[in-house]
């Protein structure tokens, strides 16, 4: 299995789906697991093989799964990671994604959140959090996400002044879930100090 970067061990699971109803895992080491038998298995059973990968130092994650019904060895290609952009501190942030994937992939849908603490008492946790999600034929080659302005609609969404935002974003693409197919995912994460 490929790796983007050296200092970092992919953690890699094999998950074998019952009629699409029930899962179990199948591993317990990163390079080895156990097929279920072919006299035990059925018409819509199938395979999960994922590798994810996080670069804790970089904040940037990589992803990607595989299914199939046949529990055959699989090699899994760790998609290349997004390039490390941060977001400029706002109430309403904008996320930069530039991202070309390998060849044959494509992407599906583009990401981004932002979470923080809004308690007033230090023990105590109130978390907010905000997700945007479009898909690839919304952005129609855009590359830009913004969060929009919800002032209207409820109070209270975006951070006070010196609160810690919690930041991620991302893109993704693939079939899965499919008994056959394939997917992957990158993106970065961060904080930032509201302005």
């Amino acid at each position: 299995m490929n790796s983007p970067w050296n200092n970092v061990t992919p953690v890699v699971s094999v998950d074998f789906y019952h009629g699409g109803y029930s899962w179990f895992s199948l591993n317990s080491s990163n390079t080895s697991y156990s097929a279920v038998s072919s006299a035990d298995t059925q018409s819509g059973d199938y395979y999960s093989f994922s590798a994810d990968e996080t670069n804790a130092a970089s904040g940037q994650s990589v992803s990607i799964n595989q299914t199939g019904t046949t529990g055959s060895p699989v090699t899994l290609a760790l998609p290349a990671p997004l390039a490390y952009s941060a977001p400029t501190p706002s109430d309403l942030p904008s996320f930069t994604i530039n991202y070309s994937p390998s060849s044959g992939n494509t992407i599906t849908s583009y990401g981004a959140g932002i979470s923080y603490n809004a308690s007033l008492f230090p023990d105590a946790f109130n978390i907010v959090g905000l997700s945007i999600t479009t898909t690839a034929a919304f952005q129609n080659g855009a590359t830009t996400l913004t969060f929009p302005d919800l002032s209207s609609v409820a109070t209270g969404l975006t951070p006070p002044s010196g609160t810690l935002v919690n930041w991620n974003y991302g893109v993704s693409g693939g079939t899965v879930p499919s008994v056959n197919g394939s997917s992957w995912s990158v993106g970065n994460s961060g904080t930032y100090t509201e302005p």
